[in-house]
């Protein structure tokens, strides 16, 4: 499973998209801490001030393009290769249909979890380097709290994305679904926050990257990373049968 691993790693560098990424995402930290330190009294900058900008960077990946990006990740290592007719091999080499899953899911999550500390490495270099890195120093706790906080449900909905893929034919039809369903949880989040928080994981993607300057209450701490468990493990467990019952 580790060569597997490693040849997925591999092949996701090679083919650029999540360099692609990262440099997008690098583009406008830069953007928005050259524009915060121009105008320190923007609210906008007042309220991501010192180690808070890495929050503003976690933000940027917890929300609606992070996941999107996430899922197409998933969806390059199933449906394309399931498309090719090149997703059962390593069961020809004697991998298990588990340690199959565990790869595209472990491939994912590495991903995802590079990501995130990456950017908030690279935005506290920055902010840093332009204001100082006593400044960047100040809140900087609390800002990292809410990146670990942040990576539970971001890795619940790497499972999820998993599991879709499983269950679509092709690229397109995962986007497609993968797209309609975190319109929907953006638009709900932002009008029905009290509602949703009871039962959505997707929310805790905002809650806890304090997305929008939404405080987090004390309350939501244990249910968000409570929901975001349990809907992991469904959704790993659903992914299991949905593999092992999968003919090629």
């Amino acid at each position: 499973m580790s060569r597997l691993l490693r040849f997925q790693l591999v092949q996701a560098l090679r083919q650029k998209a999540f360099v692609l990424y990262l440099l997008a995402y690098a583009v406008i930290i830069t953007s928005e801490c050259l524009s915060f330190r121009q105008n320190p009294q923007n609210d906008f900058a007042k309220a991501y001030a010192g180690g808070k900008f890495l929050i503003y960077s976690l933000q940027l990946q917890a929300a609606l393009i992070g996941p999107l990006f996430f899922l197409l990740l998933a969806a390059f290592a199933i449906n394309l290769e399931k498309t090719a007719g090149t997703f059962h091999l390593p069961l020809l080499n004697g991998l298990s249909k588990k340690q199959l899953l565990h790869s595209k899911l472990l491939y994912l999550v590495i991903l995802m979890i590079s990501s995130v500390l990456m950017m908030s490495l690279f935005a506290f270099f920055v902010s840093g380097l332009l204001n100082g890195f006593d400044y960047v120093l100040l809140d900087i706790n609390q800002a990292l709290g809410n990146i670990l906080l942040t990576l539970v449900p971001l890795l619940t909905t790497c499972i999820a994305a998993v599991l879709l893929c499983l269950y679509t034919k092709n690229v397109a039809l995962t986007m497609g679904i993968g797209l309609l369903l975190l319109l929907v949880d953006n638009l709900v989040n932002q009008f029905m926050a009290g509602f949703v928080s009871k039962f959505s994981f997707l929310f805790y993607n905002y809650a806890f990257s304090l997305y929008n300057g939404r405080p987090l209450p004390a309350k939501e701490l244990p249910l968000g990373i409570g929901l975001s468990i349990g809907y992991g493990l469904l959704f790993y467990f659903l992914a299991l049968r949905r593999i092992q019952t999968m003919e090629y």
